[in-house]
This record gives C-alpha cells, structure tokens and sequence, in this order.
C-alpha cells in the first residue's frame, strides 16, 4: 500500500474523530443547558445529601444554576454551615453569596468537585496567634485546631484555581497585642500549580484604600519557605495608629508614616 493511501486514511480517520468530538460535545453543551437549571428544584434534596454527608446543620435560601460555555455556574444565596447537626452550635461559615464554576471534566477525571472558579461574598476572616506563636486562620469552616490551621486553611484555598472574596473582613489578632482589621476587601488569588497570585484592595479603620499585588512561588505549598514579589499601594497615613504599639517598642520606632 502506498504512502498516500496510509496518508489518506489516517486524515479520514483524524477527521471523523474531530467530527465524533464536535458532536459530542454539542450534544453535551445541549443536554446540560436543559437540565442544569432544574438542579435548584431539587436544593431541598441536595442540602439533606450534603448535610447527612458532613454531619453539619447546612442552611440555604437559594439555589439556581445555569451553563456558562462548558461549564455549570451555581449560584447559592443565604448560605450558612454549623459545626455540627445541632443549630445550636457555633456558625463557621456565613455567607451572603457564593458562586462556584465547576471544571466537569476535572472533576471526573479526579473523582471529586473540581472549581475552575470560586467566588465567596461577606466572608469573615480572622488570623490568631497563640501563646506559642503559632497562628491560625478561622473563617473557612473550622472553629478549632491542632495547631496547623493555618497551613490546613491555606490548602483548601490553594486546592481552588481562582478564588474571589468579596466584600470581606480580616482581622490579625496579635497574641496579647491589638488587633489589625480591614474591611470593604476584595481579593482575588489565582493558583498555577506551584506559582500564586493575590491581588487585593483593602480600606483601613479610617476607610483609605491599602492596595496589594503579591505573586511568587510555595514550594510544595508552604508558606514558610514562599519566594514572592510584592507591590503595595499605600495611602497617606500616620500608619502609628494602626500597628500595635509593642511592636513598635520591639523595633524601637517612635513613628511611622507611610
């Protein structure tokens, strides 16, 4: 057989499957504009599913969904997750709104939800540090730790490929210092694997505007060993009424104006 009948075929063959994708995932993109937005009829089941999964009271207002592309969107409203079945117990998650991208074809390749994109509205966060120095970050759905929850609140946030926290408050609590808090933030953190990006606008007690552009590298996902670039875009401040004064003792410094 010569050359270009072997040439011939495998274009034929190389054509067809191109046309048997195309159509799959036409018919795909089409059985999912149909019945992804039926899925908010059924919030009521799917709240039971995912409460009696996690052992956690879940409360929803809303649930509706739709396809973006290739892609379902689901919107949730009015979301609110108890540390246990009892509403009686603390809330750890709050939250006004939550919209989530799913990445069907990662999710199944991974055999668990996959986010291309999250976005998380009104979302409280508090980094403490303890007596022994250690911190945590509570506001992602733990009230307690073993004394890594900084590292395990981190990791749910760089397992997400892009994540956006509107409309946000951080508070840093020193141990046994005053607190730092930020309010009115909106923070966007992009992850490619090992490499990171944070952009983030923040207002201060006063309402000026802090802004941050970090991005770098976390080999093997720990912070302590990051290799980043930063710019900040700070306002005119007398910056002495916002960093607790025992710090400034340790540093010797008097007064700061940034």
């Amino acid at each position: 057989m010569s050359w270009s009948r072997w040439l011939r075929r495998l274009l034929d063959g190389l054509i067809l499957l191109l046309v048997s994708w195309l159509l799959l995932a036409a018919a795909y993109v089409s059985l999912g504009r149909q019945f992804v937005p039926a899925l908010g009829d059924y919030q009521d089941e799917l709240v039971q599913r995912i409460e009696q999964e996690t052992g956690r009271a879940i409360d929803l207002d809303s649930l509706s969904a739709e396809m973006q592309g290739s892609q379902p969107v689901l919107q949730l409203r009015g979301l609110r997750v108890y540390e246990k079945a009892d509403r009686d117990n603390p809330v750890l998650l709050d939250l006004q709104h939550v919209t989530a991208r799913i990445d069907v074809f990662a999710s199944l390749w991974q055999r668990k939800p996959v986010m291309d994109a999250l976005q998380l509205e009104g979302l409280e966060l508090e980094f403490i540090e303890d007596a022994e120095g250690r911190w945590q970050l509570s506001g992602l759905g733990q009230t307690r730790s073993d004394g890594d929850g900084l590292d395990k609140a981190l990791e749910r946030l760089f397992d997400q490929r892009r994540i956006t926290l509107l409309d946000s408050s951080i508070r840093i609590s020193p141990w046994e210092q005053p607190d730092w808090e930020f309010t009115n933030g909106d923070l966007t953190l992009i992850n490619r694997g090992s490499r990171h990006r944070l952009d983030a606008r923040l207002s201060l007690p006063d309402q000026q505007v802090v802004s941050l552009q970090l991005e770098g590298k976390l080999p093997g996902r720990d912070w302590r060993r990051a290799d980043l670039r930063f710019f900040v875009d700070l306002p005119p401040s007398d910056w002495q009424r916002w960093i607790p004064e025992e710090q400034l003792r340790q540093l010797h410094v008097a007064r700061v104006e940034a």
